[in-house]
């Protein structure tokens, strides 16, 4: 029998494929053992059901989860830098840096095509989480990967 990575009492991050969270992260608390056909129950750290404001619960595929990220540390991000910023959404959405002014820097997200501005703590690097085999994986980041987003102020 296979070892499935997430168990009871995990504390990971569900990627969300549906309105109006669409390719964030939200960090969650698995519920129980995921099943012999790969779901599990999560419940949501952030966001609430509308109809009863209780914390959401949800039975997803493991495959939509990855373990919290653990903190990279850096002194500050480049243009060009693929961070995940946190909304007031309670989610984290994947972006690129493309201007800083002092502690405020503004993020494009392609998934949303929108520009916003955020400060520094409400960024993290982005790190995606890749499966070596069925039960180990690890964080995969790289710095300013992305120089197409390094807008030129003086270009055309």
């Amino acid at each position: 029998m296979k070892k499935m990575y997430f168990k009871q009492g995990d504390v990971v991050e569900v990627m969300k494929s549906e309105s109006p969270w669409n390719g964030s992260y939200l960090k969650a608390k698995v519920l129980e053992d995921p099943t012999s056909y790969g779901m599990c129950r999560v419940k949501y750290k952030s966001g609430r059901c509308p109809r009863t404001n209780l914390p959401m619960r949800e039975t997803v595929n493991v495959r939509m989860l990855r373990p919290y990220p653990a903190c990279v540390e850096f002194e500050w991000f480049e243009i060009g830098d693929v961070v995940d910023a946190f909304d007031i959404m309670d989610a984290w959405w994947k972006g690129v840096i493309t201007q800083r002014e002092g502690v405020y820097y503004k993020v494009y997200f392609e998934t949303r095509l929108v520009l916003a501005e955020f400060r520094h703590y409400k960024l993290r690097l982005h790190q995606e989480w890749e499966m070596k085999d069925d039960d180990e994986g690890e964080w995969k980041y790289t710095k300013n990967v992305d120089p197409e987003y390094s807008f030129d102020e003086d270009s055309d």
